[in-house]
């Protein structure tokens, strides 16, 4: 559908506009076409939180949204309500078939040309060149030329790499018209798609080139000369530089009249190793112009290295949507690796997938996955491609060296992600075990396998929540530092192995500042590994650092919504401020993930017993009763029971808990008990098993300084003292806060958000 059939046309190619059977609608305001772009490239509905803040990033959300409301109310009225559709929490996307838009054919038709091109045929240039034509027609000019919208930071980084995804699309099929062009001896059409490519792309040498050739074969000797010194002015003028060698023999033909060599495929520079990094694939179908300016910007930050030898974004665009297999690809560039991934987006967060395979064998070498919201687009890109580049290169350069990226045998590979898949959804010790024997089997096969190696310290470590008791054995400490050792020395940037250096250092050794260093260590390597957020998160509040604790955490849930260990995070730090309900209902959105686990029930209980609603305490474990295994629910059942007057009951539960950990029969480690003794007010018992504790480098200590049920006791000498030992300063204001604060009945009504 175009304008001249009556209906709505939307220019966004070169100076912005709406049309209405060619003549301009006035929309008033210029965010009104700034929001019609945005939701002309999406084919899925987008969020108003996400619209709000791309066009109003100064105002709260109840004025940006108040502000977006009555934009979008203007613009539908305009454009027809049937054709942008919206509801409470979601907006459009823009019906194709009541409004046209150019960028909307401009993409259909680049689809046709790499169809056509990957069909290999004969007769594919004269299909293709009318294709062509109408593409360099479409583009009248950069996207939304003139539209600046000001402190629009958000919108304005968007706008950019979307303009130069659009303008890289351009440039990809005007290179291929003057290749095929010059090929067939179609010397008008080349001559004509090269001025345009020397337009757009005044510094592409290769456009300058092929124009003078093209000039020289149609008789136009003055012109080709006049080309070349365009092209030198332009590259002395912009980058300091003087044509490369083959331009000037080209030069150098047409000036003494000699025959013009055709042009050669660059010899490969002997002794590097030569990579093609392959389009990424957009899973969504809606972030193209994003997937191709993360390959773009991988390929320019491996290119500046030398160690290896990077294809061009010309050449390797033109694998996007092949149907050939890597191998294939690989012999056609001539290449001994390929980078390849994919980008997912999802709701606002963006997931990127980076694999480095070996040409020859097909194995994967090394793969990372980032994670990012979508707002941070150009640091996002930038810091990708600054890890992937250090990591590719280690991984090409050490080769035959013994690295903990090196090529890794398949069996391997699978029994590492048979374990990674089951540490991640463990609930039981079992589980955690099953995994372990996993990792053996992938450092059987592999022993140099830094993943396996950190992963089998991870097992050790415990961390998934689910070990009952938090004190460490000393078969579990030489374990986790013999397997942590291994994957630094394999490889020194491994993130997840400097993520459990950080919470060995945190929960087991109490050393914090080495525990800071570890995180923060993993944090630079990887900026968005939201374990890492996590635990970090966890540590800034021990310190009671409540305010850079929400900012771990929700940059976390920014990057993984679903993640569990975050949102169980999240119901700590909740707990930590004091807002209980706000902690109840992350539980019960844990609840909704991940239904049935007796450990949310056990951290319910947790809530219960700080806001003082002891019999819920009780009849939780009622409907749970294989809460009874938790040596912490067993504490928090005493507690409760002491608190309700029920003290006989609560006595006798406590001798079972001693008496378990004395024969080691049961899972109640000392802390447990020391709350226990606390919570039927025996003080001095309570400080002797806290010093058990201690003695046993029990990992709960960690959050003592700010945990209300110890009440009075944080005034204690003994009490401070054993604080000062772990590395934690008393928290009495914070304290003072929390033991007069009145939380109020369980039938408040919880926030619908987090």
């Amino acid at each position: 559908m175009t304008s001249e059939s009556g209906s709505l046309a939307l220019y966004l190619l070169g100076s912005p506009r709406l049309e209405r059977s060619g003549r301009a609608v006035h929309l008033g305001r210029r965010k009104a076409l700034a929001l019609l772009a945005y939701l002309s490239f999406t084919e899925q509905p987008s969020g108003r939180e996400t619209l709000a803040a791309l066009l109003w990033p100064d105002f709260d959300d109840t004025h940006a949204r108040g502000s977006l409301r009555s934009l979008l109310s203007q613009v539908r009225k305009i454009v027809g309500q049937e054709f942008l559709p919206a509801t409470d929490d979601r907006v459009g996307p823009l019906d194709g078939k009541g409004i046209w838009t150019d960028i909307g054919e401009f993409q259909s038709t680049m689809v046709q040309i790499r169809s056509i091109q990957l069909q290999g045929e004969t007769a594919a240039v004269a299909k293709t060149l009318p294709l062509i034509r109408r593409v360099a027609h479409l583009y009248q000019g950069g996207f939304l030329d003139g539209l600046n919208l000001g402190s629009c930071g958000l919108f304005s980084d968007w706008q950019f790499q979307q303009g130069e995804y659009l303008r890289r699309e351009l440039c990809t099929a005007l290179e291929y018209g003057v290749r095929a062009s010059e090929d067939q001896s179609e010397i008008a059409d080349g001559v004509a798609f090269g001025r345009r490519l020397v337009e757009v792309d005044p510094l592409n040498e290769e456009a300058h080139c092929a124009l003078m050739r093209l000039y020289a074969a149609g008789g136009q000797r003055e012109a080709a000369l006049r080309q070349y010194r365009l092209c030198e002015e332009y590259l002395r003028r912009e980058l300091g530089l003087d044509p490369e060698e083959a331009t000037v023999m080209v030069y150098e033909s047409i000036r003494h009249s000699r025959p013009i060599r055709p042009p050669a495929v660059k010899p490969r520079l002997q002794g590097l190793p030569r990579l093609a990094v392959l389009p990424l694939r957009d899973l969504t179908g809606e972030q193209q112009w994003f997937s191709d300016g993360m390959t773009e910007a991988l390929i320019t930050s491996l290119s500046r290295r030398a160690e290896v030898e990077t294809i061009s974004y010309s050449s390797s665009v033109s694998y996007r949507d092949t149907t050939k297999s890597g191998t294939q690809v690989a012999a056609e560039l001539s290449v001994d690796y390929l980078v390849e991934g994919s980008v997912l987006k999802s709701g606002e967060e963006v997931r990127i997938s980076i694999q480095l395979i070996q040409a020859g064998s097909g194995r994967h070498m090394w793969a990372e996955d980032y994670r990012d919201s979508f707002y941070n687009l150009l640091e996002m890109q930038e810091n990708i491609a600054r890890y992937v580049t250090a990591q590719v290169v280690q991984t090409v350069i050490a080769g035959e060296a013994r690295t903990g990226r090196s090529a890794i045998d398949p069996d391997a590979r699978e029994a590492c992600m048979t374990a990674d898949y089951l540490m991640r959804n463990s609930q039981t010790d079992a589980d955690i075990e099953g995994a372990r024997a996993y990792y053996q089997a992938a450092i059987a096969r592999n022993p140099d396998y830094a993943d396996a190696h950190a992963g089998m310290a991870f097992t050790y470590f415990s961390l998934g929540g689910y070990g009952k008791d938090f004190s460490p054995s000393e078969e579990s400490r030489e374990s986790v530092d013999s397997h942590l050792h291994t994957a630094l020395e394999l490889d020194p940037n491994h993130v997840q192995a400097h993520m459990i250096l950080g919470g060995l250092r945190l929960e087991w050794d109490w050393n914090l500042p080495e525990a800071e260093r570890a995180f923060q260590e993993a944090l630079r390597i990887n900026p968005s590994h939201v374990e890492t957020l996590t635990w970090y998160a966890f540590l800034k509040m021990a310190f009671c650092r409540f305010d850079e604790t929400l900012e771990l955490l929700q940059k976390a849930q920014r990057l993984d919504p679903i993640s569990l260990v975050t949102l169980v995070h999240l119901h700590r730090y909740y707990c930590a401020v004091l807002q209980y309900r706000r902690s109840l209902r992350v539980l019960d959105r844990i609840d909704e993930l991940y239904p049935r686990r007796d450990t949310i029930a056990n951290y319910r209980a947790w809530v219960y017993l700080l806001m003082g609603q002891y019999q819920n305490v009780i009849d939780i474990g009622e409907v749970w009763p294989e809460l009874q295994r938790f040596g912490s629910y067993r504490s928090h059942l005493i507690y409760a029971r002491a608190k309700l007057g029920k003290t006989n009951d609560a006595l006798e539960l406590l001798g079972e808990m001693k008496t378990d950990y004395e024969n080691a029969a049961g899972a109640d480690a000392a802390y447990s008990v020391a709350l226990g003794c606390y919570g039927v007010g025996h003080e001095s018992e309570a400080l002797e098993w806290l010093e058990q504790a201690y003695r046993n480098r029990d990992g709960a200590l960690v959050q003592l300084a700010h945990r209300k049920p110890w009440g009075e006791l944080h005034w204690h000498p003994h009490f401070q003292e054993i604080l000062g030992r772990i590395g934690l300063e008393p928290q009495l204001e914070y304290m003072r806060r929390a033991l007069n604060s009145t939380p109020g009945p369980a039938s408040t009504v919880i926030p619908s958000t987090l």
